[in-house]
């Protein structure tokens, strides 16, 4: 059974702070200590999946448009 505790609300605003800057915007995630790493609960929400910002280089950004382009073409 888990046991939830809260937070210091000035820790909270610098953890938000912290994922915001690492690109990690999931509602919840599971912080191991003695590990050193964060992990990120799956997604089952499609707004938050729509939501989510993508991670693309610029390069594959420029191919996913052209594909979206394409695709367009082709359906037209």
């Amino acid at each position: 059974m888990a046991m939830n505790e809260k937070l210091d609300p000035e820790l909270a605003t610098k953890l938000r702070d912290f994922l915001k800057k690492n690109h990690i915007d999931r509602k919840r995630i599971v912080i191991d200590v003695e590990s050193e790493t964060i992990e990120l609960e799956p997604v089952e929400d499609l707004e938050e999946i729509l939501s989510a910002p993508p991670d693309f280089t610029e390069e594959e950004a420029a191919q996913a448009i052209d594909n979206i382009r394409r695709s367009r073409e082709e359906w037209a």
